[in-house]
């Protein structure tokens, strides 16, 4: 019975992330058009795209780098399979719909030894700095909008006590003991024991990222469409924040143009068809960049190593 339901519930996903994805083509179709909607690629400086783009591939380099301070003491952590790693799962995640790309991480890091409940607890971790930095850059962008500059230091503030009260809470839980008392926590439980400097160190890791993908996105999206820089930067914090949504189009297609559509138009945009052809552009870039990225990495596969028999088994 519980399979069944599983089961109907995955079509019903399925079923939702097509329907985005003809939603989207239409819509463009009748509001703007395709022709019109590429045309403004005839019009964008080589320059801006190889910066962009630059700025793009460098984010995705940090990303394995953050996963190589993560898996430090692991002995199978070796520096360029982990960015190879890292680029795979980014791409997967962009294609795939209802984050099932989400799984490639931990599949993608057993032929290096990495266990799969270790995997599955990297993925959480990261995941929960990705998550707290997206939310505290939207917090000072909507602090900025709404009451200037000067009250930006009070939202860092808030984002810093935030983060510090969370990482003493879960470690916290992990020095009682709660989870090796339920099967399902015990691999959390072991993290949640190591140094305290790892997971600040993982933040910063993060912070940079973000600040890498934030600057070539908003760099491409103040050419593809006349609004402020504010606009321009609660659009692409809004398009990254969709990824948190329980329901997506198939490479995100239509939720991802909604949330920048409405993350420009939330922070004063006036709402046209030139905001919806930006944002189709938009993730069009990103794709392409992590598409190319994911086939130029494919190839070079490292050597496997022994899956260690500590792992914990979820």
């Amino acid at each position: 019975m519980a399979k069944s339901v599983w089961d109907w519930r995955g079509l019903a996903r399925g079923a939702i992330a097509t329907a985005l994805l003809i939603g989207l083509l239409w819509l463009v179709q009748r509001s703007i058009g395709w022709s019109g909607v590429l045309a403004a690629w005839r019009h964008i400086p080589a320059e801006t795209l190889v910066m962009a783009m630059a700025l793009l591939v460098g984010a995705q380099i940090v990303r394995g780098l953050r996963l190589r301070c993560y898996l430090a003491s692991h002995p199978g952590a070796r520096t360029r399979p982990l960015i190879r790693i890292s680029i795979l799962h980014t791409a997967a995640n962009n294609l795939l719909p209802m984050r099932l790309g989400e799984a490639a991480l931990p599949l993608l890091l057993r032929p290096m030894g990495v266990g799969w409940s270790e995997g599955l607890v990297s993925l959480l971790w990261l995941r929960i700095f990705d998550l707290h930095a997206l939310m505290s850059v939207a917090l000072v962008f909507v602090t900025a909008s709404r009451w200037g500059v000067q009250a930006v230091p009070v939202s860092l503030l808030i984002a810093a006590v935030i983060l510090i009260a969370s990482v003493a809470l879960l470690r916290r839980v992990g020095r009682s003991g709660l989870g090796s008392r339920f099967r399902g926590l015990a691999a959390v439980s072991t993290v949640l024991h190591r140094p305290l400097a790892r997971p600040f160190t993982l933040y910063l890791w993060t912070l940079l990222i973000w600040v890498l993908k934030w600057a070539g996105m908003v760099s491409l999206l103040a050419v593809l469409v006349p609004v402020s820089p504010l606009q321009q930067a609660m659009g692409v914090v809004a398009g990254e924040l969709s990824s948190v949504l329980p329901v997506h189009g198939v490479a995100g297609a239509g939720t991802y143009e909604a949330a920048v559509v409405a993350g420009m138009g939330l922070s004063g945009a006036a709402m046209s068809g030139q905001l919806l052809a930006a944002a189709v552009n938009l993730h069009l870039f990103l794709l392409t960049v992590s598409v190319g990225l994911a086939l130029l990495v494919y190839p070079f596969r490292g050597r496997r190593a022994p899956c260690h028999k500590t792992d914990v088994v979820l």
